[in-house]
C-alpha cells in the first residue's frame, strides 16, 4: 500500500491553477492544471474529478484575493516565514472540506508599495533548499527576493512579462511585423536566439535607454526587414536585460526558481550578464512550501 493522502495543495494564478495531492512525505499522488476556479463550489468540483476524498483538507497559496468569490487572506508584513504565513492563514469550510488560505507578503512604502501573493509560499519553500541569498522567480510578476537562512527579508516585483506581452501586442510593433502570441516569445528556442541574447546584453548595460532601445525594434523592421519572431525575441531580451540591471545588484550567484520555459529563459539570460544561476524547480519549490505550511498547521492542532 502507497502513502495515504495528506492535503491538497493548490497554487493559484490569474490564468491558471495547480492542484497536488501530498502524503506527509511530499509524494504527489495526483495532479492537475486547470483554469481558476469561481469560486470554492468550483475548486471543490475539480478536485472531486481528481476523485480527491470530500473530506480531505486543501490548502491554498495565491490570488485568491483577485475572485470575488474566494476569501482573502490578506498579507503579511516582512521579514517573514514560513512560520508567520502559516499562523496567518485563513480556515473556512467548503461542503465537508477544511480549506485553509495562505496570505501573502506586503512591502509598505510610500513611494515603491509592493505584493506577492503565492511567490512568497514558493519562495519561502525554495529557501528550505539553502545556500542562497539572491532569488528570482519568473512569473507575473517576476519577483525578487532576499534571503536569510529561511526568512524572506526583502522582495521587489517588476512587470516584465505583461509588458513583454503587451508591447509585443502594440500596433506599432504589430506594423513592424511584432507577433501578438505570448508563446512565441516564451518558445524555448528564444533562449537560443541571438536577437533574443543581444537584447538581454542591451537592456542590462543601457536600462535607462530602454525605451529608445524598444523605439528601435520599429525602425530596424522596416530598414533590415526583421522577423516578427526576432523583434519578440528582441523585446524580450530588452526587458529581461533592463529587469536583471534593476534587480540583480551585483550579486554573484542568483538562485531561479522557475520550471519550464521560464527556466531556460531566464538562466540564459542571467548567465548573458554574468551571473552564476543555481536552478531550483518552482513546482517543487511551490509543492514543499505549501506542503511545510500544512504540516506546521496540522502540528498545533
Amino acid at each position: 500500500m502507497g502513502p495515504a493522502a495528506s492535503v491538497a495543495a493548490v497554487a493559484l494564478e490569474r490564468w491558471r491553477q495547480r492542484i497536488w495531492v501530498l502524503s506527509r512525505d511530499g509524494t504527489i499522488l495526483a495532479e492537475m492544471v486547470s483554469d481558476p476556479p469561481d469560486d470554492l463550489d468550483a475548486l471543490n468540483l475539480r478536485l472531486a474529478q481528481m476523485h480527491v476524498p470530500a473530506d480531505l483538507p486543501a490548502i491554498i497559496c495565491g490570488e485568491a484575493g483577485g475572485s470575488q468569490h474566494l476569501p482573502d487572506a490578506g498579507y503579511q508584513d516582512l521579514p517573514l516565514t514560513l512560520a508567520a504565513l502559516a499562523a496567518a492563514h485563513l480556515e473556512v469550510r467548503a461542503g465537508d472540506r477544511q480549506i485553509l488560505l495562505l496570505p501573502g507578503v506586503a512591502r509598505h512604502s510610500d513611494d515603491e508599495p509592493d505584493l506577492l501573493d503565492g511567490q512568497a509560499t514558493a519562495l519561502l519553500g525554495a529557501a528550505l533548499e539553502g545556500g542562497g541569498e539572491l532569488y528570482c522567480l519568473p512569473g507575473s510578476p517576476c519577483a525578487w527576493a532576499t534571503v536569510s537562512g529561511a526568512s524572506l527579508m526583502q522582495f521587489r516585483s517588476y512587470a516584465t512579462q505583461d509588458l513583454v506581452h503587451g508591447l509585443a501586442s502594440h500596433r506599432r510593433l504589430q506594423g513592424a511585423g511584432a507577433s501578438t502570441q505570448p508563446e512565441a516569445i516564451a518558445a524555448p528556442e528564444a533562449a537560443r536566439a541571438p536577437a533574443f541574447l543581444t537584447g538581454v546584453r542591451d537592456g542590462f548595460l543601457a536600462p535607462e535607454r530602454l525605451t529608445h532601445l524598444i523605439q528601435g525594434i520599429s525602425a530596424a523592421s522596416r530598414l533590415y526587414k526583421r522577423t516578427p519572431v526576432d523583434n519578440d525575441h528582441r523585446l524580450a531580451g530588452l526587458l529581461i536585460g533592463a529587469e536583471i540591471a534593476a534587480a540583480e545588484g551585483g550579486a554573484q550567484q542568483v538562485t531561479l526558481v522557475a520550471s519550464g520555459d521560464a527556466a531556460q529563459l531566464y538562466e540564459a539570460a542571467l548567465s548573458a550578464c554574468g551571473s552564476k544561476v543555481r536552478l531550483i524547480d518552482e513546482d517543487l519549490a511551490m509543492q514543499r512550501g505549501l506542503l511545510e505550511c500544512w504540516l506546521t498547521i496540522d502540528a498545533d492542532r
